[in-house]
């Protein structure tokens, strides 16, 4: 499967709502053709869907699924958003998701499937020109549904937007910190020792909450077991919140909290669709328009040295997963860090502790 063609054999096409087989699948995935060819014939028949859809003038309903992490489905959200802005009254959405908290009170999302509704399955392909194009995560997401409509949906908003059942809470004098992260992943972790040394640093000053992890609704939790699996080693002088929150439990704590430390994780697209200030450690692994979100310190340090990324390019953001090898079989062992230094990202390494704890009392002051 590619990001062309959604279908993984001869039959009715839900994109492009025709029947697909043989020569046709072939051109729509862009296969034994130029890909010219390919895209001249997706645009057709993407032109097609649009002149067929809504002629009753109903909504169209539309399924949604995704099984990306917790951050992505915040993330999702834009998307969802700027569809409904941009072509308000013609689509419903249903939104099935590993993460139902994220969706949860949406006005742009109803709660059930009507009878033939459209199903997309939601992909972001554009993070692989991210080292190319000045493009955030959220237009990968809307670009996407765009594409799998046939229907311009542009980035109408610039962050993620989760909704509540109440007014928000006032603001009480603490910060969150969630030091950790996956453990697949360790290519985006600034390192326990550092985030302890911000703590330390601001004894007496900063009060802070640590978060990670999480308590996972029961019908879930059979299916999101490996995603839960972040490493969150405890930070002394801090609040203990590990494991202790839903998601909807996470969100309250955001909007009640002054401000937020984390990593390129979670809870910056959390803090960035509540308008929280951020202070985000993110080193050389992604690029900056791909992150960054307003009201957040998005502390990176991309072209600072001359790594490459996965194909190879120099100059930009790497995307490597690990610092070094972990033995797990995993083609995520092949993309390992050129400059590892004593279990640490070099381009992380250059983030100095101080340099936080500062960023911080600057937003304080």
């Amino acid at each position: 499967m590619n990001s062309f063609c959604d279908c993984e054999k001869d039959g009715h096409c839900l994109r492009y709502q025709r029947e697909m087989g043989g020569r046709m699948r072939e051109l729509c995935a862009g296969v034994n053709v130029d890909l010219g060819t390919a895209a001249a014939f997706r645009e057709q028949w993407s032109r097609e869907v649009r002149f067929r859809a809504g002629a009753d003038g109903k909504p169209i309903s539309l399924l949604l699924k995704t099984d990306q992490a917790p951050g992505d489905a915040v993330a999702m959200t834009a998307a969802i958003y700027s569809l409904h802005r941009a072509h308000p009254g013609r689509y419903t959405t249903v939104v099935e998701s590993y993460w139902p908290e994220v969706f949860q009170h949406n006005p742009d999302v109803v709660p059930l499937v009507a009878q033939g509704a459209g199903v997309v399955q939601m992909h972001y392909p554009a993070i692989h020109q991210s080292n190319q194009r000045g493009i955030h995560f959220m237009q990968g997401w809307c670009e996407f549904i765009g594409s799998a409509l046939g229907i311009n949906v542009p980035l109408l908003t610039n962050r993620p937007h989760l909704y509540f059942a109440d007014q928000a809470p006032p603001v009480e004098n603490f910060w969150l910190i969630c030091s950790g992260g996956k453990r697949d992943l360790t290519n985006k972790l600034w390192g326990h020792q550092n985030y302890q040394a911000v703590v330390d640093a601001l004894k007496g000053r900063i009060r802070f909450v640590q978060v990670g992890g999480g308590k996972t609704p029961a019908p879930w939790a059979d299916t999101c077991a490996k995603s839960m699996e972040d490493d969150h080693p405890p930070l002394s002088g801090v609040d203990d919140a590990v494991g202790k929150t839903t998601l909807r439990e996470l969100f309250d704590l955001t909007r009640r909290a002054r401000g937020v430390l984390c990593g390129v994780s979670l809870l910056m697209h959390v803090a960035a669709a509540l308008e929280k200030p951020a202070v985000v450690v993110a080193g050389g692994r992604e690029p900056v328009a791909w992150n960054a979100y307003p009201k957040q310190h998005y502390l990176h340090t991309v072209g600072t040295l001359p790594c490459r990324d996965t194909v190879g390019i120099v100059g930009g953001a790497c995307w490597r997963s690990r610092v070094v090898p972990l033995g797990d079989g995993t083609v995520l062992d092949r993309d390992t860090c050129e400059y590892p230094v004593d279990g640490t990202p070099k381009c992380m390494k250059l983030i100095s502790p101080e340099y936080v704890a500062e960023t911080i009392m600057q937003i304080e002051r």
